[in-house]
């Protein structure tokens, strides 16, 4: 094989994997928006506590992360794919119900 013959491969392995590179990266929504709403986040709780609070907040938003595909995968073995898309709809139209009731 002469030298320019393993230039233009190496080019061309160089333009794969910079391609394959591209196309796994992560979606931007986990880097950006998430360490924003955490700031916005912690204003729910008063100076005093505030680191306390939201270590729970996101202690329990992890423990949700962990028991939910654990949660979906025994309602589907149980009940077949309807009972848990019947669970998650209903909590969603709870959800939009409750955010439209007026407040009094």
């Amino acid at each position: 094989m002469a030298q320019g013959d393993l230039t233009k491969l190496e080019g061309r392995l160089h333009t794969a994997a910079t391609s394959a590179r591209r196309r796994s990266r992560p979606a931007r929504y986990g880097r950006t928006e998430w360490p924003c709403g955490d700031t916005y986040l912690s204003e729910f709780f008063r100076t005093s506590l505030r680191g306390t609070g939201f270590g729970i907040m996101v202690g329990g938003g992890r423990l949700v992360s962990i028991l939910a595909p654990i949660l979906v995968s025994w309602g589907i073995a149980t009940y077949g794919p309807t009972g848990p898309f019947l669970a998650t709809a209903s909590l969603w139209v709870l959800t939009i119900f409750a955010y439209y009731t007026p407040s009094a």
